[in-house]
């Protein structure tokens, strides 16, 4: 069999596109594994109850009037996948039917939505409009969870405003400790803390999923797995979808349950929040400590603020939403360490005299054995040393290094003459952070449409947990943190049974933890 030139090219067209469409699906195949969005599906029928064939639907955003459109098949099932979580208006036409319309129809992030809809005979030109809110019943599929909204995420008032703080009021979820767990150890609560201290669904500590818009945001190493890496700003979120429970094989790599955020999308109207929530210390009664030292009062200031906005680039077609939140917030602690006395710390040359304390000193070098014929190493009795005269140690047998590095200890203001528990410091905490997120949606044709989201965050954390001055500071001594998260979406329709949909996502967390002696220098 010969072809022409024209037929050659086509052939060769086809094989390139074959080849590209299985290398594309096979690269998208595990991001496919994470989805936040939801799926539209249910079936169409006559006033006898016969299905409808071929019946279309459409489903429009009301705050983009973004459109998915999908055909009944002949036993009259719709399917509409990848829809953007949000209030939608859903049209249902057939030849010889009237046009229903159901308004307010609310689809969540990760749901499957089932809206059946019986046609009435008349002209399609003709509509019958629902206005009443379907109820939010997944009768679709068996999936257990709990969606928080918008609405509860911003009426529940929380103490640094971590929107985690929330997965212990969702049946089937449980934080493991008393203490919610972070990295700070102050508060707990802020924007910062991480932890896999809690169960979702029943499953095994540490085998969780976190995403945001479908992206993976959680720890996958041994030491910290289940851990999540970033705590989004709750005016930024739309919603939370804690899956607890027989949720389908698109949410992989957990052992108990998937908590999936979706960040806001921007609108036809510009829309947008100011924040600010400060606590200070002045009406603070003074610690135990500092009373029983006649140490004044520390101060204690926390602010949280931050800001969102969104609004159209192109209307009906591009749309832009941001937010930033800032944290600031410094701790009073006191701390009680031990550090050697004056009266223990060689000066002008001399010795050390431990006579004070009543500790007898012994010389190490005037080691023998207490039979007299017995040698070191070969001694049947029991090993003896002398005591140092008057218990002090000569000036001769102190190196002079330790001496240097033992006068780098504060002296003690409080029970001086104790060699333990013997000084007490105000150490503040310091803690900040500042999160940025952008997310961006463009539709490029009425098949193909994108999304792209990106958020950044970076904090620092200063705890001494010793109370001495530099360079003999020790704990968690300029900590600094970063999370970089970005996704890119593309959805092609093809036809109404055959979308493809390819994602690229990157998560990293890294937390830089100098902790230690002359961590600052």
């Amino acid at each position: 069999m010969q072809f022409s030139q024209l037929q050659w090219k086509k052939i060769c067209l086809s094989c390139q596109i074959v080849v590209c469409l299985t290398l594309l699906i096979g690269l998208a195949a595990p991001l496919a594994a994470q989805e936040f969005r939801a799926t539209l599906t249910g079936v169409v029928t006559d006033p006898s109850g016969a299905v409808i064939g071929k019946a279309a639907v459409i489903a429009i955003n009301n705050e983009t009037q973004q459109t998915y459109m999908a055909t009944a098949s002949k036993e009259g099932v719709y399917y509409i996948p990848y829809v953007l979580p949000g209030n939608y208006t859903v049209k249902v036409s057939a030849e010889g039917f009237e046009t229903a319309v159901q308004d307010s129809v609310v689809l969540q992030a990760s749901v499957y939505r089932g809206l059946n809809f019986k046609l009435q005979l008349g002209s399609v030109a003709q509509n019958v409009t629902v206005t009443d809110a379907p109820p939010l019943l997944d009768t679709a599929s068996g999936s257990g969870g709990t969606v928080i909204t918008e609405q509860e995420l911003l009426n529940v008032p929380l103490n640094g405003r971590q929107v985690y703080t929330l997965l212990g009021t969702t049946p089937g979820s449980q934080f493991t400790t008393t203490s919610f767990g972070g990295t700070s150890g102050a508060s707990g609560t802020n924007g910062w803390d991480l932890t896999n201290s809690y169960v979702i669904g029943g499953g095994v500590q540490g085998y969780q999923q976190f995403t945001l818009n479908g992206t993976n945001i959680t720890e996958q190493s041994t030491g910290g797995k289940g851990t999540w890496e970033l705590a989004p700003n709750i005016d930024a979120l739309q919603e939370v979808n804690v899956m607890t429970s027989t949720y389908d094989a698109r949410y992989g790599r957990t052992g108990g349950g998937t908590v999936n955020m979706v960040v806001k999308s921007g609108t036809n109207n510009f829309h947008g929040t100011f924040y600010e929530y400060l606590q200070n210390g002045i009406l603070n009664a003074n610690n135990f400590e500092n009373n029983l030292s006649d140490t004044p009062r520390q101060g204690m200031h926390q602010n949280e603020f931050g800001a969102t906005v969104g609004g159209p680039v192109i209307h009906d077609k591009a749309f832009f939403f941001g937010s930033y939140e800032g944290f600031r917030e410094s701790l009073a602690f006191t701390t009680l360490s031990s550090v050697p006395p004056a009266y223990l710390r060689p000066a002008n040359g001399n010795g050390v005299d431990f006579t004070p304390t009543g500790y007898t000193i012994y010389d190490p070098l005037t080691t023998q054995c207490s039979v007299p014929s017995g040698t070191i190493g070969n001694c049947s009795g029991t090993y003896i040393r002398n005591e140092f005269p008057n218990d002090t140690i000569p000036a001769s047998r102190i190196n002079s290094i330790g001496a240097a590095i033992l006068n780098l200890y504060p002296l003690p203001n409080i029970n001086t003459t104790s060699i333990e528990d013997n000084y007490l410091a105000n150490t503040p905490a310091y803690y900040s952070y500042d999160q940025e997120m952008a997310r961006v949606d463009y539709n490029t044709s009425p098949k193909m449409r994108w999304y792209s989201l990106f958020a950044y965050q970076t904090g620092s954390e200063f705890r001494n947990s010793s109370g001495f001055a530099p360079p003999a500071e020790n704990g968690s001594i300029n900590v600094t943190h970063q999370t970089a998260t970005a996704a890119q979406d593309m959805t092609y329709t093809f036809s109404p049974t055959l979308l493809l949909d390819l994602k690229v996502g990157y998560a990293r967390y890294a937390m830089f933890s100098p902790d230690g002696d002359f961590a600052d220098a």
